[in-house]
């Protein structure tokens, strides 16, 4: 499948016609009876040109307040309505795809434009059916943005949204609060390692890959209801009948999975330790022998479980980390341990009633830098799909060591697209906003390439159809003309889709730069345009400063030695010439004015004293 027009109505009442395919050229004609669209197959459009699973690859680029996001938001919701039927839906745009059987269908009518206001549709003969699929989509749509929006209302339906946005909204039940962005964090933190496991030589030209990753350790020496022991399991599966059948299973898993005779009680840190990685254990195991299952089958499940094998690897392995990493003296310093007054047979340690505990003195953190290659910490970071490990990740959580902004929006913008837990199915659509966001233009120069990668590696049983926005024409000469929608602003202040005159693929950057879509005519800065405008109203319209003529020309001469476009400079410094020249004359005829009038003053005088 994929998408081929886009039609809106924006708000100064005309039609906007915005091509996201270049296989077809579009065109909105006047006839008599009203607004008609016609197409034809663009003959030099070649097949796949991005890559062998990219169907098509658009961008849309436009300056600040334009309303880029507003766009590719609203093509990613129309292009819900090819499998569902949204009634709630006050968006009367509408939105044309081919299958891939080369059909075309449309979403739903267009009345301003006579061959789309009814049923049956053509354009240039071709026919166009109201396509909906009521059977399960063939297609995944995914939008991502890295900007966090005030506005908190749920976007999508169908699109899986990977926007930060959604994603602190989902966290939090639709409100922000303080915790919601160190979970973001967190969670981003485990989908780029498994993204950096996966993708490295992919992303290598722009980006070393971290030698080193922070681990912060928080102890709470208070071990809370939610936390237990083997032992205490073992006690409460014992403590009723109606676990008969699941005491058999444990008993069986104890001796020859764990390979314990004896439970062992442990005090202080290693009692904090021990109880995070037994509950660990526990509530996996009871995700894969539930309960209800195990009590009510009339035979016990094997315990030859390829899940139960492989969290007993991470059971050891977490077991192992406390060990060596946690176990030393200046753990033991820092806490504040409770004076224990009776144990009772399971060993469950109980303090007395008239023990008095200082809140603040029973939790300790510390930061431990390991090595990213670490067995620990690829295993412990890419189990997150695996298993429930809610309570670990409150103790153990991750960051990069010395990763720039930048380098951590590279990761976000990739591994945020593995959040999908659905099949991937043959067509993937992409959605992505402000792509440019939090790049040095270097980067900007290879992302696409990467991008493309990244992408047909990731999604390879599928074929892959692109749609970004960004303020940056540094992307630009990587994409072919027909793929460029540009946005501007009309004079009512209003967003609209402009027709493309930049050949921009392979375009040297500097032209593109130059191009006054971009530049509106100004190949400056405002400061500095501004700047140097004041220099040439002094120069030559001798607009008067409050500086003297000495400083004055100083201040000109460290102006011109700023100026680095050459034509310009020469230019300052003829005018400037010219000014120097003009001022020494002018100052030349002051002196002889002054001489005159000094002469006149005297003969003034001796005529008076003669008179006298």
């Amino acid at each position: 499948m994929k998408l081929l027009l886009y039609i809106r109505e924006n708000k100064n009442k005309s039609i906007d016609l915005i091509q996201l395919s270049s296989k077809y050229q579009f065109e909105l004609k006047d006839e008599k009876k009203g607004k008609k669209i016609i197409s034809k197959k663009n003959p030099k459009y070649i097949e796949h040109f991005y890559g062998e699973k990219i169907n098509d690859f658009s961008v849309i680029v436009g300056d600040n307040g334009v309303g880029k996001t507003t766009l590719i938001k609203s093509i990613a919701k129309k292009s819900e309505s090819i499998y569902i039927q949204n009634r709630s839906d006050s968006n009367k745009d509408c939105l044309i795809y081919e299958d891939d059987k080369g059909d075309w269908s449309i979403t739903n009518k267009f009345p301003s434009i006579v061959n789309l206001s009814s049923y049956p549709m053509t354009i240039s003969e071709k026919k166009i059916s109201e396509g909906f699929y009521f059977s399960r989509p063939k297609s995944n749509q995914f939008f991502y943005s890295p900007t966090l929006e005030t506005i908190s209302k749920k976007d999508f339906s169908l699109v899986i949204d990977c926007s930060t946005t959604n994603i602190l909204n989902s966290n939090n039940n639709i409100k922000f609060h303080e915790n919601s962005y160190t979970q973001l964090v967190r969670d981003d933190l485990k989908r780029q390692v498994r993204f950096v496991n996966d993708y490295e030589k992919e992303i290598s030209s722009v980006l070393m890959t971290p030698k080193k990753i922070e681990c912060e350790v928080n102890i709470e020496v208070d071990i809370s209801e939610s936390l237990m022991n083997f032992m205490e399991f073992e006690k409460r599966l014992i403590s009723s009948n109606v676990f008969k059948n699941y005491i058999e299973l444990w008993f069986k898993i104890k001796k020859e999975i764990l390979c314990l005779e004896n439970f062992e009680i442990k005090k202080g840190i290693d009692k904090f330790c021990q109880y995070q990685v037994e509950t660990f254990f526990i509530k996996n195991l009871l995700l894969i022998f539930p309960i209800e299952r195990v009590i009510h089958s009339e035979s016990l499940p094997s315990i030859n479980n390829r899940k139960l094998k492989e969290l007993m690897v991470l059971y050891e392995s977490l077991k192992k980390f406390f060990e060596l990493e946690l176990k030393n003296n200046r753990w033991e310093n820092k806490l504040v341990t409770r004076n224990i007054s009776d144990s009772d047979e399971y060993g469950k340690e109980t303090p007395s009633s008239s023990e008095k505990v200082n809140e603040d003195e029973l939790s300790v953190s510390t930061t431990i830098v390991l090595d990213f290659d670490d067995s620990f910490v690829k295993l412990f970071l890419t189990s997150f799909r695996k298993f429930y490990m809610e309570d670990l990740s409150k103790v153990l959580s991750f960051r990069w060591q010395g990763l720039s902004s930048g380098e951590n929006s590279l990761l976000n913008l990739f591994s945020r697209f593995e959040m999908n837990d659905d099949k991937i199915e043959e067509n993937v659509i992409i959605f992505i906003d402000e792509m440019d966001l939090g790049f040095h233009p270097k980067w900007q120069q290879s992302i696409i390439e990467i991008l493309i990668k990244v992408f047909q590696k990731m999604f390879s049983d599928s074929l892959i159809q692109i749609i970004l926005t960004t303020h940056s024409p540094l992307l630009l000469s990587n994409f072919r003309k027909n793929d460029v929608i540009l946005m501007a602003k009309n004079d009512l202040g209003y967003g609209i889709v402009k027709e493309n005159d930049i050949s921009t693929f392979g375009t040297n950057l500097q032209k593109l730069l130059a191009h006054n879509f971009f530049l509106e005519n100004a190949l400056m800065g405002d400061f500095a345009k501004n700047k140097i405008n004041d220099y040439f109203e002094i120069v030559i319209d001798h607009k008067r400063t409050e500086l003297d003529y000495e400083d004055n020309l100083n201040y000109l001469k460290s102006i011109i030695s700023e100026i680095g476009e050459p034509i310009l400079r020469k230019r300052a410094i003829e005018e400037f010439t010219n000014y120097q020249k003009i001022n020494l004359e002018k100052n030349y005829f002051s002196k002889e004015l002054d001489l005159l009038r000094n002469e006149i003053e005297e003969l003034k005088e001796l005529k008076n004293n003669a008179e006298n």
